[in-house]
């Protein structure tokens, strides 16, 4: 049972210290912060990384969550983490939009912010730049209602950027 990382600003540092510059595009995920003043520090310690890092992308699941079957079996099970894993998609809209604004605001203007977390309609893409995030990712919704899904956002985000 390992810490999580993102939790750990003087891990993260050290991490960051030890990497290599890149030629390429380099960017972290991070876990979400329910404490702002966390973040806040967490942005100031990637502030310092500026000319390594290009993005931060948040949120990535939030940890320790478990669902049961109706057996009252755990949902997940794996061998390092038994029943308890990440809760992602819409669970995570309002918190992942938070912690986006958030890191903008204190980010260096290098570093730019990719919004992760319930993710599923164009209001959502528009809602994710108005709070000053490059792009978004989507995975559950791609996951729960196919690829589809992704032209289904566009057009939505088009409708409303034009209105």
């Amino acid at each position: 049972d390992k810490r999580v990382m993102c939790f750990n600003i003087d891990a993260m540092d050290s991490f960051l210290s030890q990497c290599p510059p890149r030629d390429g595009i380099v960017g972290i995920k991070v876990s979400p912060y329910s404490d702002k003043h966390q973040l806040r520090e967490v942005a100031s310690m990637f502030n310092d990384h500026a000319g390594l890092l290009k993005y931060v992308a948040t949120m990535n699941t939030y940890p320790n969550g478990m669902a049961l079957l109706p057996d009252e079996t755990g949902a997940v099970d794996s061998k390092e983490m038994g029943a308890f894993g990440g809760i992602g998609g819409k669970a995570l809209k309002q918190l992942s939009l938070g912690d986006a604004a958030t890191f903008y605001e204190c980010l260096d203007d290098r570093i730019g912010v990719i919004r992760v977390g319930g993710i599923d309609s164009g209001l959502d893409i528009k809602h994710s730049l108005t709070v000053g995030c490059k792009g978004v990712q989507v995975v559950t919704a791609i996951a729960t209602q196919g690829p589809k899904v992704i032209k289904k956002m566009r057009d939505e985000y088009t409708k409303l950027a034009l209105a």
